[in-house]
């Protein structure tokens, strides 16, 4: 029988977040498409960056996981034993802050002084 069969977009995510979490106990990569995503499912993360270019594309994530470096594999300076991270508080921010920039944007009157106080806790975020 198909898994896929007659199920919805929404019932498919749910189907491959399922297996993500029953398989993947830790995800090793130097994708920060990868990286993202699985953090934010709790799925421990050791991201490499390939080169300085990479370290500063990554910055969206730095202070959520350590972002490693090739000199940190050849030198044994990696942690491949990490924690799922919980960071339910940072999607909250990261939801507010989208809803309050989408009304700001259709002109509606917003705390001025909460949206800088979310975009700040976003941006100063430490999870480690």
């Amino acid at each position: 029988m198909d898994l896929w069969i007659g199920k919805t977009y929404i019932e498919k995510l749910r189907i491959y977040y399922k297996l993500i979490k029953i398989r993947q106990k830790l995800i090793v990569t130097s994708a920060l498409h990868c990286a993202a995503p699985c953090t934010a499912m709790g799925i421990p993360v050791v991201l490499i960056a390939k080169n300085q270019e990479n370290i500063n594309r990554f910055s969206a994530i730095k202070g959520i996981i350590p972002i490693y470096t090739y000199d940190d594999l050849k030198n044994n300076r990696i942690n491949f034993n990490p924690k799922s991270l919980n960071i339910e508080d940072l999607k909250q921010y990261m939801l507010q802050n989208l809803k309050l920039s989408i009304l700001k944007e259709m002109g509606e009157k917003i705390d001025e002084n909460e949206l800088t106080q979310i975009r700040h806790n976003i941006q100063y975020y430490k999870a480690y």
